[in-house]
């Protein structure tokens, strides 16, 4: 009995041991009340006075969330978004809530092909910063408005004044999706693509360089609007 005991003891002790050793990240991921503010440089992102280590954990944490209200996430500084899910061709960053992704002046770089999918019903705003898909795939998108079915609902996407994207497609929109531009697109293939019915599309104030497309919409899915006002389409 006694040396059982202390085979438990010894195997206790070295979990105990081993768990020591483990990243400080492997076990927290979050700080409240980070003393430094939004001026913080340790730390890639913030929601509120909760800091995150990376950008991804803090958009990890928006998806947990419960209720309907929109979640602003502050990007800290430069950041490389990693990780995703696959679904299907893409590889993608899941938006499951209502979420205003603030830049904060700086660039978040993706290198996943899918970019970001923004789940129906849910509102996804990009603003003050630049955010650049630079993954070479050729269908590269940098943000996809999905549909729960082919009748929808679908999602909205918001592209601010003070907001940059970049990717071979800007967004897709797999019908149902309101897009609303007033910010600038930068791609090398086209700067929306209306790959769904009933998209509602407006432009206003906005930029598009396009490389092929600065918007296209597929004649086989029908009931979409576009609206473009004030805005500039430039393409070869």
């Amino acid at each position: 009995m006694y040396k059982k005991r202390t085979r438990i003891w010894s195997m206790l002790l070295v979990a105990a041991l081993l768990l020591s050793l483990l990243p400080v990240t492997a076990l927290a991921n979050s700080y409240e009340n980070c003393t430094d503010g939004d001026s913080c440089t340790q730390h890639e992102a913030a929601i509120g006075s909760t800091h995150y280590d990376t950008i991804g954990e803090a958009i990890d944490a928006a998806n947990k969330t419960s209720g309907s209200d929109t979640i602003t996430i502050t990007l800290l500084k430069d950041a490389t978004l990693t990780g995703g899910e696959q679904s299907g061709y893409y590889k993608i960053k899941r938006i499951l809530k209502n979420i205003t992704l603030d830049l904060g002046t700086h660039k978040l770089t993706y290198n996943e092909n899918g970019g970001f999918a923004v789940d129906p019903n849910c509102h996804f705003t990009i603003q003050n910063g630049t955010y650049i898909n630079a993954s070479t795939d050729a269908y590269a998108q940098a943000i996809e408005g999905t549909k729960r079915a082919y009748e929808g609902p679908g999602c909205t996407i918001t592209i601010a004044k003070d907001a940059v994207i970049q990717a071979a497609y800007g967004i897709c929109a797999d019908g149902h999706t309101t897009i609303n531009v007033y910010g600038k697109i930068i791609s090398t293939v086209d700067g929306i693509f209306g790959a769904g019915p009933k998209n509602n599309v407006m432009l206003d104030g906005a930029t598009i360089e396009a490389g092929v497309y600065g918007v296209y919409q597929q004649s086989k899915d029908g009931g979409s609007t576009y609206t473009i006002k004030n805005s500039t389409i430039t393409t070869p």
